[in-house]
């Protein structure tokens, strides 16, 4: 099941290259090649990695959810960020 999975997810042109050659060992390797790369590529930091010894006041006037807005956790830590980042 975990590599049906891995196909499916993997599934990219060079891989549609290998099964339109019917090269069926191709195109499976060719999909979970790429499942494990994309999956490698996304790097999972935390915020306090990110803020380091940074420690920003943020006030923010929670709101009922609605649809399509940032949830609020999500947007404590963007302007976390932002803060502590002080672009210009």
């Amino acid at each position: 099941m975990k590599q049906l999975i891995k196909v499916l997810l993997g599934f990219n042109a060079i891989s549609l290259i290998y099964l339109i050659c019917l090269k069926p060992k191709q195109f499976l390797r060719a999909c979970s090649s790429a499942f494990t790369a994309s999956r490698s590529m996304t790097p999972k930091l935390n915020l306090g990695h990110i803020l380091g010894d940074r420690r920003p006041t943020i006030r923010l006037f929670i709101r009922r959810y609605e649809d399509g807005i940032l949830p609020s956790e999500h947007t404590m830590a963007l302007l976390s960020i932002l803060v502590a980042e002080a672009p210009r």
